[in-house]
């Protein structure tokens, strides 16, 4: 699997709110893997939302990691108010004992609220 399918597998999951689709694309190191549950339950809940991926590319790489920077635009299809918004994450990749490519650590570094 190439790096950009990983983080196109993780918005997939979101779009079809697939707690389990989330947690195949996180690493066993990722602190939040046990935590999908918790963190996006309750989002799911709340609102039906599509993501959509702007850009994607991989910003560098070594043995073990690939570092990957994204634009994701997010709208609300239903549920309670919410902004719609492009954000830019951060995501840190590294092969798992299967040499699949998962996220170990994902980052926030901007968010856009979009005008309604």
């Amino acid at each position: 699997m190439n790096f950009e399918k990983v983080i196109e597998s993780y918005y997939r999951a979101i779009n079809d709110s697939s707690l389990s689709g989330i947690k195949d694309c996180m690493h066993n190191k990722n602190p939040n893997k046990n935590k999908v549950f918790e963190i996006y339950g309750p989002v799911f809940n709340k609102y039906k939302l599509i993501a959509k991926i702007l850009s994607c590319r991989v910003l560098g790489q070594d043995g073990k990691h690939v570092i990957v920077k994204e634009n994701t635009e997010t709208k609300k299809i239903s549920g309670e108010e919410f902004q719609d918004n492009v954000t830019q994450n951060i995501h840190i990749l590294e092969s798992n004992s299967q040499s699949e490519w998962k996220i170990v650590h994902s980052q926030l570094v901007g968010i856009e609220v979009l005008a309604k």
